[in-house]
């Protein structure tokens, strides 16, 4: 895509965003829940991304909430799986207990912060987290909703899921927020109320949190539960993709590839359907899709683009 294009939609950005933003509220500060990009793994000391962001995954001791980076969760597990299998190897070459290799496997199986012992399956994480919740921690609340949710660790309740995501969404949590909003437009765990999940989303949503934008800008493009607001919904569709949100931004592609709630532009669709990775990597080809997209009858590329374009790539 030409410098001259990535400049367009830039300045579109910038007008979209200032669509509604005259009364928005201050930015809240979200790294209570969900980190921040200057946070260090204490293991490596590796800076890691926000949870909300996902490439540089990190994760979280439920024994005491400190949150670790997710290369040495798989180096932690990969370490401990070596060592048992040495222990197991040497006991059955010798037939005696090396007690030395015994203390370097159960050094292996503590957290590195608070030397409790790691949760060994689904129902000790379930236990160790439920220890948090019970005490307010708003990101233990959500975990234990989601845990009655799928059935992990836990018999699959709906109704408890709700209860939970409900908690940590009144502390102000944003994640639960949208989950419980989510659960309310669903049906799921709790009746059905359309406009109680339109003030979930918002909540979640004025926070910043991206997957809510999204939903929330699906809903008023299509009316349900709030007034049809195509430009409300390009704008939060704008905020959600700016921040890296794939379902956003394959949303914006839609917007401008159908001219709804903006005028139809293929190019612009285009810059929304290819994920930047493959744009950075495959310059060429994105440039050849845009030229030929953009030759086609508005009408034919806009059903192209709509139907298949981003799985395809």
């Amino acid at each position: 895509m030409s410098d001259a294009t990535a400049r367009d939609i830039e300045g579109l950005s910038s007008e979209v965003s200032k669509m509604t933003t005259a009364g928005d509220k201050k930015p809240v500060d979200l790294t209570a829940f969900f980190g921040s990009s200057d946070d260090e793994c204490p293991i490596c000391l590796e800076k890691m991304d926000p949870i909300t962001s996902g490439e540089k995954e990190r994760r979280r001791f439920v024994c005491c909430g400190n949150f670790y980076c997710g290369n040495c969760a798989v180096r932690i597990t990969e370490k401990a799986g070596e060592e048992l299998a040495k222990l197991k190897q040497a006991i059955q070459q010798t037939g005696q207990v090396d007690q030395a290799k015994v203390k370097q496997f159960e050094s292996l199986c503590n957290c590195c912060m608070c030397r409790a012992p790691l949760a060994g399956d689904p129902k000790d994480t379930f236990a160790q987290t439920m220890n948090h919740a019970k005490k307010n921690a708003a990101w233990a609340q959500l975990s234990i909703g989601h845990r009655y949710m799928d059935g992990i660790g836990v018999e699959t309740n709906l109704v408890e899921a709700v209860r939970w995501f409900k908690l940590a969404a009144e502390q102000g949590h944003p994640w639960a927020m949208a989950k419980y909003g989510l659960c309310l437009f669903n049906g799921t765990g709790i009746g059905q109320s359309l406009p109680n999940a339109v003030v979930w989303y918002k909540r979640s949503a004025d926070l910043g949190f991206a997957v809510a934008q999204t939903y929330l800008g699906s809903l008023y493009m299509l009316g349900q539960g709030v007034r049809k607001d195509p430009k409300e919904a390009l704008r939060l569709f704008l905020l959600a993709a700016n921040q890296g949100c794939s379902e956003a931004q394959n949303a914006l592609g839609f917007c401008f590839a159908s001219g709804d709630g903006v005028a139809q532009d293929l190019e612009h669709a285009l810059h929304w359907y290819i994920p930047k990775q493959l744009s950075r990597a495959m310059p060429t080809l994105c440039g050849v899709l845009v030229r030929s997209f953009c030759s086609m009858p508005a009408r034919k590329a806009a059903m192209s683009l709509s139907s298949g374009l981003s799985r395809a790539l």
